[in-house]
Parts: C-alpha cells; sequence; structure tokens
C-alpha cells in the first residue's frame, strides 16, 4: 500500500505486475471511502482486506466502497469485502448496477445518477463526489475527492495505456467525449487510474475549445457512427482528449471494442 495523496492510499492488486490495477482508499477517522473492489478472486479480496486491516490498526473500516464500471476487476471483490467490513455500503452507477450484480453475484446497495457525494471525516473533512462518465461503458462512473481536487477516473481516462468504448456493454463514444469534457470542467489537481502505477500528474491543459479540438471532435462522432455499424471486433479513431499525461508525457488513446470486452 502506497500513500499517493494526502490521505489517499493505493492498493497494488497484483504486486508481481508492474501494470497492476489498483484500489484506492480515501482515509479518514470514519474509515473512509474504498474506490473499486478488485476481482472476485478469494487472494486478491484477502488481499485487500489484509490491506486495509494492517493500515487502518484498530481504526474503523471504510464507510463506503463505490465502484467505476461493471468489469470483474472493479466489482468482482465487493461481496467479499462487504462481509469483510460489515455496514460498508457499496455504490454504483446506474447503468451498470444491474451487470454489476450478475458479475458480482450480489446487488449493490445504492445506484448512481452522478451528483452523489459520500463525507469522509477530518478536519476539516471531505468528500468523495459521483461523477456519471457514461462512455466506456453504460454506467461508468468517476469520483472526485474535494476540496484535494484528487480526480478517480478508474478506466474511463488512464494514465496510461487505452480506454476501450464498449459499444457491446452500452457504450458510446458521443457520450464518452461528453464526459471527458465534464471532466475538463472539473479543474482537477491529480488524476489517479485504475490500471498500471499510480501517476499522480496534473493535468497540462483541456482541449475543448480550439479548431484542432473541434475537428478532433467531429471525427470522434463519424468514427462512432462508423464502428456502431461494422462488425469488426475493433476501429480505431480520435476524440478531443483532455490532455492527462503519464509520467512520460504520453497522451491516452481510444479504441472502440464493438463485439469484445476487455
Amino acid at each position: 500500500m502506497t500513500e499517493v495523496a494526502p490521505g489517499v492510499d493505493a492498493i497494488m492488486l497484483r504486486p508481481e505486475d508492474n501494470n497492476s490495477p489498483h484500489l484506492y482508499w480515501v482515509r479518514g477517522p470514519d474509515g473512509g471511502v474504498l474506490i473499486d473492489a478488485g476481482h472476485g478472486e478469494d487472494d486478491i479480496s484477502r488481499r485487500v482486506v489484509e490491506a486495509v486491516d494492517r493500515l487502518r490498526g484498530d481504526g474503523p473500516a471504510p464507510h463506503t466502497l463505490l465502484i467505476t464500471d461493471r468489469f470483474d476487476e472493479h466489482c468482482g471483490g465487493f461481496p467479499a469485502l462487504r462481509s469483510a467490513f460489515p455496514g460498508m455500503t457499496v455504490h454504483a452507477g446506474s447503468g451498470d448496477a444491474d451487470a454489476i450484480a450478475e458479475t458480482a453475484g450480489a446487488a449493490v446497495d445504492g445506484v448512481l445518477e452522478g451528483g452523489e457525494t459520500f463525507e469522509v471525516a477530518g478536519d476539516p473533512a471531505r468528500t468523495v463526489r459521483a461523477i456519471a462518465t457514461r462512455g466506456h461503458t453504460g454506467g461508468s462512473m468517476c469520483y472526485l475527492l474535494e476540496p484535494d481536487g484528487v480526480l478517480f477516473s478508474g478506466d474511463c481516462v488512464l494514465s496510461q495505456g487505452s480506454t476501450a468504448v464498449h459499444l457491446d456493454l452500452d457504450g458510446d463514444m458521443a457520450a464518452y467525449v461528453r464526459s471527458l469534457h465534464t471532466l475538463a470542467g472539473l479543474d482537477a489537481a491529480l488524476l489517479l487510474s485504475f490500471p498500471a502505477n499510480p501517476s499522480p500528474t496534473p493535468p497540462r491543459s483541456w482541449p475543448t475549445s480550439s479548431p484542432t479540438a473541434r475537428r478532433a471532435t467531429s471525427r470522434s462522432s463519424s468514427a462512432s457512427a462508423t464502428a456502431s455499424r461494422t462488425s469488426t471486433p475493433c476501429a480505431t479513431g480520435s476524440t478531443a482528449m483532455p490532455a492527462w499525461t503519464s509520467g512520460g508525457g504520453e497522451q491516452p488513446a481510444i479504441r472502440f471494442a464493438a463485439t469484445s470486452s476487455s
């Protein structure tokens, strides 16, 4: 477990993997908030529980678990975590809630539409705000820690690698572009995505109004329409991607997943 921002710890799910997914724990004297649950494999859930117990000692366990999307690596372990931390409630985006129940074998406690807030006690207190970011899947969510400005972006925007827009899982390229513009308007200070090593790099600029950005948005809309009509598993396109960057300065990429999910 590594502290990646004040009061925010990253839990590596697969320590042997340099590109390991991470969960995040926003800590507070009330237990705080977990972002994502990890895979449904027993060894993964055990690793998460042990990491939290080791850090909290005699303190309280997280009171809330927020899930970013329907894939197993984000939601599969939530029943085990909810069992290990009695009283913890689990929440996810409305567009993915049914799929999460099918994947994890249990229903979440709360369905999110965006705008909901979850308090983390402290002096001063902080809140985690749910941001609806449909596009990657039909119910993708990001979460913003306020007033710190830490954005937990799940798979919506990655610190490295490519983001898939899963057309077979109610993903939508036009919605994804709108979600990027929503995130651009948050003026977040740090980006923490789900996979790869935590890279808390501030954004340089959000190219949302330049002619280049408008052309990219137009190309994205056209590419989305084409991808929706094709039967090929993947097609590539470009978008008005805000310039979140990894440590190496590479901008994230986007790929369409019309029939395959990963």
